[in-house]
């Protein structure tokens, strides 16, 4: 079995984030000062990853966006779509946007 050199056998799946940098609850001290509500949603897509990477199929998959990323899937908390790709060993985080974001420019930036 191939694993990634970062990873060894464990019970969780594994969670990779886009942008090589995990986000952590912490992060969202930043949003609360201006927006609480904003923040605590936030947090609750933080809180589905792991649901996420357990069951990389859930979801809606995104053909309408697969000249942007291949195999992109969607999961909706809230307010907040957390934008994925299941991955051999969980899934791969590309981004969390406001539902309200132009999805096609906010995934080309």
């Amino acid at each position: 079995m191939n694993l990634p050199p970062s990873r060894t056998l464990a019970s969780e799946p594994l969670l990779h984030f886009h942008s090589g940098r995990r986000r952590s609850h912490g992060d969202c001290k930043h949003i609360a000062r201006d927006n609480r509500s904003a923040a605590v949603s936030l947090l609750d897509c933080f809180d589905k990853f792991q649901l996420l990477a357990t069951h990389n199929q859930i979801g809606t998959l995104r053909t309408d966006l697969a000249d942007i990323l291949p195999n992109l899937r969607t999961f909706s908390v809230g307010n907040y779509v957390i934008f994925f790709q299941p991955t051999d060993y969980g899934v791969r985080i590309v981004r969390v946007l406001h539902s309200a974001r132009d999805t096609r420019s906010a995934l080309s930036e």
